[in-house]
């Protein structure tokens, strides 16, 4: 029950630009109680405890724009929230991968759900179920790598440019590490 309330006001909160103040008030009020009932239950992490809502039809939430990749367990898409018209993007698995895949999509999930709040870090929104498939909906990074960014400029960072980016960086690999979560792949391909 509480990971329904939980993914309502993530839901609300995310797909309507601006909330009535009653109805932000009453999503706050809501919010701190999931957060006191869960704290004195010990916050036992589950996959199941992520806020994952069903939708007998994706379409009525998101409008899919375009494919920006396919692998072999999943594809990502760029979308559009129907009710606010924010930009997101979408990783859709199928419910029929193996056990195997269904494992790494829940450490994925898991994984996200600790860096919420991470600056400089995609964020997660909320995980959608319908009939055929999972459906990680976050935040859309749009722009070019670090590595598309330098091939396309055939020049170097100025010194203070640079100085910052790896501050950021560094900082933002110490918040992760700070959760519990070191990232195994960090190269330019994976910077924005």
């Amino acid at each position: 029950m509480l990971d329904h309330i939980s993914a309502f006001i993530r839901l609300m909160e995310s797909t309507t630009p601006t909330l009535d103040p009653s109805i932000a008030t009453v999503l706050s009020q809501l919010g701190q109680i999931v957060k006191k009932f869960r704290s004195e239950t010990n916050g036992v992490k589950r996959f199941d405890q992520v806020d994952i809502i069903y939708v007998n039809n994706i379409n009525s939430v998101l409008e899919i724009k375009q494919l920006l990749g396919r692998g072999d367990q999943a594809s990502v898409s760029l979308a559009t929230l129907v009710q606010s018209g924010k930009e997101v993007a979408v990783k859709m698995e199928s419910k029929l991968m193996s056990s195997k895949a269904l494992e790494n999509f829940r450490r994925e999930v898991n994984l996200l759900k600790k860096l919420q709040g991470v600056p400089h870090v995609c964020q997660m929104y909320f995980v959608l179920e319908d009939s055929t498939n999972y459906n990680i909906v976050q935040q859309a990074i749009t722009g070019p790598s670090l590595v598309e960014y330098l091939e396309k400029t055939k020049r170097p960072f100025a010194e203070e440019t640079a100085k910052k980016m790896a501050r950021v960086l560094i900082e933002t690999v110490i918040a992760c590490h700070k959760r519990g979560v070191v990232h195994r792949d960090l190269k330019p391909d994976n910077i924005m």
